[in-house]
């Protein structure tokens, strides 16, 4: 995958992953998800931004609005490289971090969140973290 710039890349791994299907026919079937204006392939599939939007039109405060929330998730995966050791010195795009580091660097991500209870993207969209279960049922923390 070298050489492929930003948005080749985000489509690359889109169609790899069989978002798509997902978003058509599979588990995902009636939710839109948010993206940014790289994935203008999926048309109504991911809500992503207004192109060529007049500067204070309804496109464009859209465009603002929504950029806000795209942010917030840019911020949380980079949250994920910081608190996860193995991916911090893959994080340039044209490096390949393994499939099962990924994952494994998401379960513990997720579960710093729990323990601490949130993050900066829970909180912005305000939802909590659920509890961990623990061997003598729920462990709070």
């Amino acid at each position: 995958m070298a050489g492929l710039g930003p948005v080749d890349h985000d489509l690359y791994l889109a169609a790899q992953s069989g978002l798509r299907d997902l978003l058509t026919t599979g588990g995902l079937k009636g939710f839109r998800l948010f993206g940014d204006k790289a994935y203008l392939g999926f048309y109504d599939l991911i809500i992503h931004p207004i192109v060529a939007a007049v500067r204070g039109s309804l496109q464009a405060k859209w465009n603002t609005h929504t950029s806000k929330y795209r942010i917030e998730v840019e911020h949380n995966i980079g949250n994920l490289y910081m608190n996860c050791a193995a991916l911090q010195n893959d994080m340039r795009i044209e490096t390949q971090v393994p499939e099962d580091w990924f994952q494994a660097g998401v379960l513990v991500h997720n579960i710093h969140t729990c323990v601490y209870h949130g993050n900066q993207t829970a909180i912005r969209f305000g939802c909590a973290p659920p509890f961990l279960v623990g061997f003598g049922g729920y462990m709070s923390p």
